[in-house]
């Protein structure tokens, strides 16, 4: 029963994180966009490009973010790879 209860707080927690890696670069980028838009007076051009280069960042982080927790650090010291002087 606990194993079951661990398991799901650990999948919640990664969908959490994926979540999270997804969405702040593309809320960041978002709010530079309006920013640019409602003080410089830049055309609504602007928030479109943002909001775009806001989704890619955010894809490029959320994969960067699965591929680094899909690895585990542990395997490739046994296996000859990485050691530290």
């Amino acid at each position: 029963m606990h194993r079951k209860v661990f398991r799901f707080a650990y999948a919640m927690n990664y969908l959490f994180q994926v979540t999270i890696s997804l969405l702040t670069p593309a809320a960041l980028l978002i709010g530079v966009g309006w920013l640019l838009h409602h003080y410089c007076n830049v055309g609504k051009w602007v928030m479109v490009l943002t909001a775009v280069l806001g989704l890619i960042c955010g894809m490029y982080s959320m994969i960067c973010f699965l591929l680094k927790a899909a690895v585990d650090p542990t395997e490739t010291r046994k296996k000859g790879g990485y050691r530290p002087k």
